[in-house]
């Protein structure tokens, strides 16, 4: 009985659809009643399926579009940095470059870059990114923005130690600008200070101090600092004066190796 239903649903649309066919007019006509809200129906029905995948393929596309303007945004601020980091880098360059011993060519320096700190503080020590195949050399003077700040240790192919004159283990031969008395400066916790000066020498507050050119690779006349205060006790043989230097060696970025 199923079977027959079905056949004859079949015929029967095919029978109308084949009137329609042959007769269009006058069929649509007499039976606009019943098939025209029918066909306005399946036909808004097919529109609301049509958009509503319209829509979904839109949606996907704008995804997709913004994925790829946040990547390229990316790209570009990246750009951005690298090109601030440029200029940032050349404006310390040209200022360490104007500051520098007038005694000193531009050939004489090797510029290099901090590229990591002692893990116990940034006053002991730090790396630069030039070494052996640079032609740098353990002893080297290393200066920042005209001052000495340290030495060279532990030279590598392509990196290299920078030990502080900040450290109690740094011992720098140096000259009094004035007064030409000599000392040995060394670092430490309490801060910068000149050794091994005889006491006949007449101290001046913020005299500057310079290096005395005693060493084997460090040459005469390289700023440090100005003097502070004398220390001297009762029954040293020899004084202390302390020493301030204008460097913050924490924020240092580019240093200048003399070869």
């Amino acid at each position: 009985m199923k079977k027959i239903n079905k056949l004859n649903i079949f015929i029967f649309i095919v029978v109308i659809i084949g009137f329609y066919m042959i007769w269009p007019v006058p069929f649509w006509l007499a039976n606009k009643r019943v098939i025209l809200p029918a066909i306005n129906t399946i036909s808004n029905f097919g529109r609301n399926v049509f958009s509503i995948f319209y829509d979904f393929g839109n949606v996907l596309n704008l995804a997709q579009k913004n994925k790829d303007l946040e990547k390229e945004n990316l790209q570009l601020q990246a750009q951005i940095t690298g090109l601030k980091e440029k200029e940032a880098t050349e404006k310390l360059l040209k200022r360490d470059l104007a500051q520098k011993p007038i005694f000193l060519n531009e050939s004489d320096l090797a510029f290099a870059k901090v590229v990591g700190r002692s893990s116990t503080s940034a006053n002991f020590g730090f790396l630069i990114n030039q070494g052996s195949s640079d032609g740098l050399k353990n002893g080297y003077a290393v200066l920042s923005n005209g001052y000495l700040v340290g030495t060279l240790k532990n030279i590598n192919p392509n990196e290299s130690e920078v030990l502080l004159i900040t450290n109690f283990n740094s011992l720098i031969p140096v000259v009094f600008e004035k007064t030409r008395m000599t000392g040995l400066l060394r670092g430490g916790i309490n801060g910068l200070v000149v050794e091994d000066i005889p006491f006949e020498g007449d101290f001046q507050k913020d005299e500057v101090v310079l290096t005395s050119g005693l060493g084997e690779t460090i040459p005469a006349g390289i700023p440090i600092g100005k003097s502070l205060s004398m220390q001297n006790t009762k029954g040293d043989l020899f004084a202390k004066i302390s020493v301030s230097s204008p460097i913050v060696f924490s924020k240092i970025e580019i240093v200048e190796v003399v070869k």
